[in-house]
């Protein structure tokens, strides 16, 4: 048994180091390239890959936009870990800064698939439920229950905020992303009422 998990934990880290490569390899890519001239193929070669290591993971080109958003919020956990107990504004605050300061790393890879996913409803229909899995996660740090009916609309609702606040982001260009933090905060003063009511931290 005991072995058994060990080879279980071993072929999970092969895969999670495999899933990390591909992300990374194709956000490099995406520095010089856009969506559209990019392969699987380039990617695994890139990544150091053989096609086989690379289609346990994905098996088509749109799979890698969950593993990238997957990749940002293991970054992003590692980081809120650190966050002081605060308000739920606040808390939201620091989470939504965290992750925005995790995609300005990779900002001309992130706008490039931003640029294709929008013109392409297919791919937005397709990504919507990682970025909302983001958001729960992001909720559930802050103490509030995402469960039932009330903790869709919550999720909901911070997916306006999400939304909203990354267009100022993408053409943010300040060091300390001064103009997206401003906007995060005029975002979440409007919805303050909603807070209150929906009482996100039940």
């Amino acid at each position: 048994m005991v072995k058994k998990r060990k080879k279980q934990n071993k072929n999970n880290k092969k895969i999670d180091d495999i899933q990390k490569k591909i992300c990374l390899a194709t956000l490099n890519l995406l520095q010089s390239k856009t969506w559209s001239q990019i392969t699987i193929r380039i990617i695994l070669k890139n990544s150091k890959i053989s096609m086989t290591e690379g289609y346990r993971v994905i098996k088509q080109k749109k799979d890698i936009l969950v593993l990238i958003n997957n990749y940002i919020d293991k970054q992003m956990i590692k980081h809120i870990q650190n966050i002081d107990d605060s308000s739920t504004k606040d808390k939201l605050i620091e989470v939504f800064m965290i992750r925005f300061e995790i995609l300005s790393e990779y900002k001309k890879s992130i706008l490039r698939i931003y640029d294709h996913i929008t013109k392409k409803p297919d791919l937005l229909i397709f990504f919507l439920p990682s970025l909302l899995k983001s958001l729960n996660l992001m909720l559930e740090f802050c103490n509030a229950n995402t469960d039932g009916i009330l903790g869709k609309i919550k999720v909901d609702v911070l997916l306006f905020i999400y939304v909203a606040t990354f267009l100022v982001w993408k053409e943010d260009k300040t060091v300390g992303l001064e103009k997206t933090m401003a906007a995060l905060d005029n975002n979440l003063n409007k919805i303050d009422n909603l807070i209150k009511i929906f009482n996100f931290k039940k």
